[in-house]
């Protein structure tokens, strides 16, 4: 063994690195100070040198020559990632070698999780354009419909007015541009409404309450499109959790109104339950409109579903559940759809 003085092996215990150095020829360690210990065998030898790299570079490096790589090495069964600077030199006419090693095992787990983190915000970025490209493209679609038809009946009925044309044909012109203007206002309101949704003012309230306070609300939100509601509370328990009361009931409103223009059967079923951490509002109806195809798109602004029905209320349901800090799932089995409602008990702040 190398036999450094012992002040110059305190110095290199004192080292936050590990530092080994071996025979040249034969590889056999010849020093090690106790960063280093589990690097080195029973038989004399280091695992640094079961590394091909590692045996490519110690066989070619030139004397007084430092070589600087990155290693991974697995040292009782974990797997530690190492700095190494590698340097030859000559002491008595011997080739030595001297590994100084840095163990980038934690800066590596912080590289891979800032890498992590940036794909994550890269997709979110890419995902958040994508959905801003496909509301603008939504929104433009909306509006250029009446604008086109706006457009095509004021020209009509200049040239009908060129020509001579009597009141009745006239007022069926601008009664269909009327028509097309407020379609044009009916998107505006929207659009503000939904710019309008950024906080939601939560305060301390019993849900069991705020639902049985909901029911004629509820049930009249069906009878308008001729359903029948029933609704279930299965506990009469006080369940307090924090709500924006008017919102809240703004959006049960408008998903029972969806529902009520999608449903096969003349009665929609709403079961209401705790569930530890959060409560559960779950809404079940059988149709023969909505298919698996439209699940995914049925909260998005500007989603047409085949009875002509916009979803743009059902998307403003859904940002004012995510404001409350919880969310709102659509599951299909065959002909029926559960529309499940989470709500947590714990304020979410906003």
């Amino acid at each position: 063994m190398l036999k450094p003085s012992s002040h110059l092996i305190n110095l290199f215990d004192l080292v936050n690195d590990g530092i080994i150095i071996l025979d040249g020829n034969n590889y056999n360690v010849l020093f090690n100070n106790e960063k280093a210990e589990k690097l080195v065998t029973s038989d004399g030898k280091t695992i640094i040198m079961d590394n091909e790299k590692i045996q490519n570079i110690v066989q070619s490096i030139q004397p007084d020559k430092t070589h600087t790589e990155h290693i991974s090495l697995k040292i009782d069964n974990k797997v530690h990632h190492f700095k190494i600077n590698i340097l030859a030199f000559s002491d008595n006419g011997s080739t030595l070698i001297s590994f100084v090693l840095t163990d980038t095992t934690r800066l590596f787990k912080l590289h891979r999780q800032q890498q992590q983190l940036i794909a994550q915000i890269r997709k979110n970025y890419f995902d958040r354009f994508e959905s801003l490209k496909q509301l603008a493209d939504s929104i433009a679609h909306e509006v250029r419909n009446p604008l086109v038809s706006i457009g095509g009946y004021a020209n009509l009925l200049i040239r009908k007015c060129e020509e001579g044309i009597d009141h009745t044909e006239a007022k069926k012109f601008l009664t269909y541009i009327v028509e097309n203007a407020e379609r044009l206002n009916y998107l505006t309101q929207q659009i503000e409404e939904m710019g309008d949704l950024k906080r939601v003012q939560l305060s301390a309230y019993d849900i069991v309450k705020f639902l049985n306070e909901q029911q004629t609300t509820l049930i009249a939100a069906a009878k308008q499109f001729d359903k029948e509601l029933t609704i279930t509370i299965e506990s009469q328990n006080h369940y307090h959790m924090y709500i924006d009361y008017d919102r809240l009931r703004f959006a049960l409103s408008r998903i029972i109104e969806f529902i009520a223009q999608h449903a096969k059967n003349e009665i929609l079923t709403i079961h209401c339950y705790d569930s530890v951490y959060e409560y559960i509002i779950t809404i079940t109806f059988s149709t023969d409109i909505l298919t698996e195809e439209d699940l995914p798109y049925i909260f998005d602004p500007f989603y047409t579903t085949r009875s002509n029905i916009e979803t743009f209320n059902l998307c403003i349901a859904q940002r004012i559940i995510m404001l409350h800090g919880g969310i709102i799932t659509p599951e299909m089995n065959k002909n029926t759809i559960v529309l499940r409602i989470a709500l947590p008990q714990d304020k979410r702040l906003t």
